[in-house]
């Protein structure tokens, strides 16, 4: 562990406080910057992004209700795809000791990370729902 700490103490970011410093001068300006997904990420949006009409009925969710839900889920996916594409790139860049703009080109990995993560934030609402239902 000491040897850890040793490594941690000479690591290039002491404090997050500059990279945020960075992104908000990087994102504070006109025109505003304008993010894309690359190729494979737009196709992979693409399918996580149709419609989930095979709802179970039992749970009395209209088809206007499902859309709404499932248009509501993909702009939180494309949210968080976005923040963690900039805090990454920006921490990347830290840690390698770099200087420039944030590409503006959001790749596959990103954007998986965050809808993995959005899936898992459902999965753990549903679990509250049914704990708060059996009370």
């Amino acid at each position: 562990m000491a040897d850890h700490c040793e490594a941690m103490e000479n690591f290039p970011i002491q404090s997050l406080h500059g990279v945020m410093e960075q992104i908000y001068a990087e994102h504070n300006n006109n025109p505003p910057v304008k993010y894309t997904l690359n190729a494979s990420a737009r196709e992979a949006f693409f399918k996580f992004a149709k419609p989930q009409i095979n709802l179970p009925n039992s749970q009395g969710v209209s088809l206007d209700v499902a859309t709404y839900n499932n248009s509501k889920r993909n702009k939180h996916v494309l949210r968080l795809t976005l923040s963690m594409h900039v805090l990454y790139d920006r921490l990347k860049k830290a840690i390698d000791l770099q200087t420039g703009p944030t590409s503006h080109t959001i790749g596959l990995d990103t954007l998986n990370m965050a809808i993995a993560m959005v899936e898992s934030l459902e999965i753990y609402k549903g679990m509250s729902r049914m704990v708060s239902d059996m009370f």
